[in-house]
């Protein structure tokens, strides 16, 4: 799953966009930690992926729009 490298390649507002629509950013969030622990297999990386699973997504992906918008990168993406 390659789906972070993808996202990763966008431009910086199209990844802001991803995270900030309601519905949008929840099914990228979860795309988006599961290919990250694909990658890592850190359990850091399984608990967040859990984490976005349940409701919780949603408030994960407008945290990972505000940590992109400022430091070009999603939130303990290792």
């Amino acid at each position: 799953m390659k789906f972070d490298k993808w996202f990763k390649k966008q431009g910086r507002l199209v990844r802001i966009l991803l995270l900030i629509i309601p519905g949008l950013n929840y099914v990228v969030e979860i795309l988006l930690r599961a290919s990250i622990y694909s990658r890592s297999k850190s359990l850091v990386s399984l608990v967040i992926a859990i984490i976005a699973i349940i409701p919780s997504g949603i408030a994960l992906g407008l945290i990972d729009a505000i940590w992109t918008l400022l430091f070009d990168d999603v939130l303990l993406a290792e």
